[in-house]
């Protein structure tokens, strides 16, 4: 997964670009890319497109040139979207994800 010129896709190097992007709730967000990505080794899904948080536009997931674009495209979202204050009420407000149990799955990442 180095396509592009990226890291390898580990947790740490995720880690670190979230850091660097300056995402806010790192650990959230990792959580999400881990569970998006079936611990970064789904087949058929969004990792399959380099993208590590399951962005759909019209029903289709977006496709990025390595993982490290997606970061970067997560954390464009949040500053467009995220005004503060509880993140996972917020990531309920927004409607990330249909799963009702969503957030409870993420809490089990436990990082």
């Amino acid at each position: 997964m180095g396509a592009g010129g990226a890291a390898p896709l580990t947790i740490s190097n995720v880690a670190k670009e979230i850091g660097l992007q300056g995402i806010k709730h790192e650990k959230i967000v990792l959580a999400q890319a881990l569970h998006e990505t079936g611990n970064f080794s789904c087949t058929k899904c969004s990792l399959e497109k380099n993208n590590l948080f399951g962005f759909r536009y019209k029903k289709k997931y977006l496709e990025f040139d390595n993982w490290k674009e997606s970061v970067a495209y997560y954390a464009r979202w949040q500053n467009r979207h995220y005004k503060g204050g509880d993140y996972y009420k917020f990531l309920e407000d927004v409607g990330y994800a249909t799963d009702t149990t969503y957030n409870q799955k993420l809490k089990r990442f436990n990082l």
